[in-house]
């Protein structure tokens, strides 16, 4: 990692900035949803002889779909400042990049082509959003070109290119000038860096269809000694005498693997870096502004059926009293070791089915509902018949998303029983009526019902009736005992219900 050495009356200081972005989507104007995998942001302004990087910023999505960290102001020795580390992420829209003049120009000299003609080339230099674009958090939304509410007094517009609107006059061109959005960003400002009052360096990436697209740019303000580098080509040796050093060391302004010409990364990396200056001698080696950014990609070639993904379903209990709410919750998750875009995740209707036993028609949908953000989803049931449940997902559903179903789950359901008496406390010695009932009625008439004695350990069977055609049953019986407790218990007849029982009724009795 960094060293560092007095040379002279100079302390060296090592200083690296890293700014790490994972996987991200979307092009301006528009974000692809089916390209996004996911997205992470990090930056540290500096580190110095003890390993400590400070100050860090970090953001990352999923589960947000956007997230935005910085520090600013962070002083060091006397060689270098950092004023400002940066980390973006963005699932929808994007975010501008600070230099993304420099990139442009960058590009247009590795294809060879002609510069626009003096007075139309939008000087986009900064990355503050003039009007007419919305915001999600820090992320850019475009809705077309950016036109300012106030072309005479809009600030952003004037910052944006930094170009001044005339008294009275209408804004410069670059207020119109659609702004090129990404998804991965890391950044570093430096002040006071060696030779530079202003260092700056930026990396940035996107997905275009199924292949990531890379930019990185590093800046400078004015330099002190007359040494000059060139902003508009990366990877340039220094003079090392600028910087007191010998002829053996090297000094690069600069330092990518971006490939301008192709967008792409010239040493087949997943990535793309870049050191605003990087200093190598014998002894040290020095960075000042280390940018990152990665992004993964959906990818062309689909698997075979489709993105795949797992769903679960949990019932909130086994066994359920006839007419009684349930509930049915489960997730969608991505696949053991495959990277299944989120859109086969959040926001994807799931099919609650449901096979009766003893029924006709297997897995009949019964409802549909939609996961959320954390392809979490939930249905409440009123219980009739015993059933298996399934989630279903079908392929396709959103577009290239496999096909998955969960496995059944068993929920049995309980006949509601009741039993009501004529008298709580009657006469010792008189007669006493028990009326049951048993819901869902249907097909259960003619089936047997007991009427039991509860004692503390055990029911004991004390009468059985058949259910007449309204469900019903009514028992008589002598009150003999001071205090008894009843029940009425229906025993499992048919393969849609299980057993079920009353709640207990306690009947006293008094004396002549």
């Amino acid at each position: 990692m960094s060293k560092q050495r007095n040379r002279g009356p100079a302390r060296w200081t090592v200083v690296m900035a890293i700014a790490l972005i994972g996987s991200v989507l979307a092009v301006a104007p528009a974000p692809a949803a089916d390209e996004l995998v996911s997205a992470k942001g990090s930056a540290y302004g500096a580190e110095v002889l003890n390993d400590q990087k400070s100050p860090e910023a970090v953001a990352a999505v999923p589960p947000n779909t956007s997230q935005h960290d910085q520090n600013t102001q962070v002083d060091f020795i006397d060689m270098v400042e950092i004023l400002e580390t940066t980390a973006d992420a963005c699932m929808q829209g994007g975010v501008a990049a600070n230099l993304q003049a420099t990139m442009d120009e960058a590009r247009r000299q590795a294809l060879g082509q002609e510069p626009p003609p003096e007075g139309q080339e939008p000087p986009r230099q900064t990355a503050n959003a003039p009007q007419g674009y919305g915001v999600d958090d820090f992320c850019l939304t475009p809705t077309g070109t950016a036109v300012p509410e106030d072309p005479n007094t809009n600030p952003k517009c004037e910052e944006y290119g930094d170009a001044e609107v005339p008294e009275g006059g209408q804004p410069p061109a670059t207020c119109q000038a659609p702004i090129d959005l990404w998804n991965a960003r890391g950044f570093v400002k430096s002040v006071n860096a060696f030779i530079f009052t202003e260092l700056y360096s930026e990396a940035v990436g996107r997905c275009v269809g199924a292949a990531p697209e890379y930019a990185t740019a590093t800046t400078f303000g004015d330099v002190t000694g007359g040494l000059v580098g060139d902003t508009s080509r990366p990877n340039q040796p220094l003079d090392p005498a600028g910087f007191g050093l010998t002829q053996a060391d090297t000094v690069t302004f600069w330092e990518t693997n971006w490939d301008p010409e192709t967008n792409s990364v010239t040493d087949g990396a997943d990535h793309v870096w870049v050191n605003a200056l990087h200093i190598q001698t014998p002894t040290e080696d020095i960075v000042v502004g280390h940018s990152e950014a990665k992004v993964e990609c959906a990818g062309d070639e689909v698997p075979v059926g489709g993105y795949p993904r797992d769903v679960t379903l949990t019932p909130s209990k086994g066994i359920v009293t006839y007419d009684r709410v349930f509930n049915l919750s489960g997730s969608v998750t991505p696949a053991t070791e495959f990277e299944t875009p989120r859109p086969c995740i959040e926001g994807v209707p799931v099919t609650i089915r449901r096979d009766k036993v003893g029924g006709g028609e297997k897995f009949v949908d019964i409802a549909t509902v939609e996961t959320d953000a954390n392809g979490s989803f939930s249905y409440d049931v009123t219980a009739d018949y015993n059933a298996q449940w399934v989630a279903f997902i079908a392929k396709d559903d959103p577009k290239n998303c496999a096909q998955v179903a969960s496995s059944a789950e068993p929920v049995l359901v309980k006949p509601f029983v009741g039993l009501k008496t004529s008298r709580k406390t009657v006469k010792r010695g008189t007669e006493v009526k028990l009326t049951a009932r048993l819901e869902p009625c249907d097909g259960k008439a003619g089936t047997r019902i007991k009427l039991r004695r509860v004692y503390k350990s055990r029911a004991v069977k004390v009468d059985t009736k058949l259910l007449d055609d309204d469900c019903r049953a009514i028992f008589y019986q002598i009150a003999n005992w001071k205090t008894a407790v009843f029940d009425a218990a229906w025993p499992k007849q048919d393969t849609v219900h299980q057993n079920g029982h009353s709640r207990p009724k306690v009947i006293k009795t008094k004396r002549r």
